[in-house]
């Protein structure tokens, strides 16, 4: 097998996510899992673009309700 067809066939059936951030089925909330931590981010418009800003993270005592 060639190293094109490893590289395509790892990347086939993965869930696309932009950015690496996941929605939380909050509106405008998202989270990005790291290895040790799960970090919160709010994304809203300003001035006609995307922000994503920071909110907290898991192991801070964050969570979504």
């Amino acid at each position: 097998m060639s190293s094109y067809a490893n590289i395509v066939g790892k990347i086939v059936g993965k869930k696309k996510v932009l950015m690496g951030l996941e929605n939380t089925g909050a509106p405008g909330v998202y989270k990005r899992e790291g290895i040790k931590d799960i970090t919160y981010y709010i994304r809203y418009r300003k001035n006609g673009k995307v922000v994503d800003e920071k909110v907290g993270s898991k192991s801070d005592g964050t969570n979504i309700t």
